[in-house]
């Protein structure tokens, strides 16, 4: 936070608006074994509004606060899958015996706890699933804050592994290092290797009850901040898992991954070629400039 403030008052003499956004101003979407506990599942989300406030101190800036919320199943599927993304072996089951449900993600208290510093007139709020559908999930943000965001170089949605690939990579991620996880993040999400639709982790009975517990929650916000009430609670409908929506086989899946593997094992090998012929390379031109120190008298 206090790095952010330090960017803006470097920049304020030429900068009309700044536009930052970041998960942090939330908290955590899990535990973490370097951290509290009690950060976990955006618990700490006034403390985070508070920290951001003292951060920009006496600067003369007009903060806006934009907030995009999701149905809270389809975001703790959404927190799982980064989390696996990130390294972690956790089981789904055991994430979701972590969250105490209906108060974390608790969307209320966490927009509440921005307007309760800059104002309610000052925090605004979108519906993710309803934007992504009709406008653009940018859009939303450029009427709100006056300015166009729009470009080429905004970042792309990540490419979500399959349930299957997303267990492979959970039992994998202990024995990898930080940079194998990564060339193992960049092959499963290869668009010929991530092909279909996104089938949902969370069963239907599940995510109904995750539904019924934060409704009267999300609704009282989408009442307050002016939510149009399409759906039951102001996010969206309860999304279900389709019939028609069939998960790959296991032997399709690990074809897959086994397709995947070669092809890093061959990348592996090519550079480990081209990092000998550079130290060959290297040591000749060594040698060279030890001949010609020689030849000086």
């Amino acid at each position: 936070m206090q790095i952010l403030a330090e960017d803006i008052a470097e920049t304020l003499p030429t900068a009309k608006a700044f536009f930052v956004s970041s998960e942090a101003f939330s908290g955590h979407i899990a535990k973490f074994p370097h951290l509290p506990e009690d950060i976990a599942f955006y618990r700490i989300a006034p403390q985070q509004a508070q920290f951001l406030a003292d951060a920009l101190g006496d600067l003369p800036v007009s903060v806006q606060v934009v907030v995009y919320l999701r149905q809270q199943a389809d975001f703790i599927e959404s927190a799982y899958r980064q989390i696996i993304h990130q390294g972690s072996s956790t089981s789904l089951d055991d994430y979701l015996a972590d969250i105490d449900l209906g108060v974390d993600f608790r969307w209320d208290t966490l927009v509440d706890s921005y307007a309760a510093i800059y104002g309610q007139d000052n925090v605004h709020v979108v519906n993710f699933d309803e934007a992504r559908k009709t406008t653009g999930l940018w859009k939303p943000l450029e009427d709100i804050i006056g300015h166009p965001v729009a470009g080429d170089d905004l970042p792309k949605g990540n490419i979500s592994y399959s349930p299957a690939a997303l267990e492979l990579a959970r039992h994998a991620n202990p024995l990898l290092t930080d940079r194998q996880r990564v060339k193992m993040r960049q092959f499963m999400q290869r668009p010929d290797l991530a092909s279909g639709p996104v089938l949902p982790l969370i069963d239907a009975a599940m995510r109904a009850r995750i539904y019924d517990i934060y409704r009267p929650f999300n609704l009282a916000l989408a009442e307050k901040y002016g939510i149009a009430l399409t759906y039951p609670d102001g996010l969206s409908a309860p999304s279900l898992p389709s019939a028609d929506l069939k998960p790959e086989p296991d032997q399709i899946v690990l074809a897959k991954a086994l397709a995947a593997l070669q092809e890093l094992q061959v990348a592996h090998d090519r550079l480990k070629g081209m990092i000998h012929a550079q130290n060959r390379e290297t040591q000749r031109l060594k040698d060279e400039i030890v001949t010609l120190k020689q030849r000086i008298p």
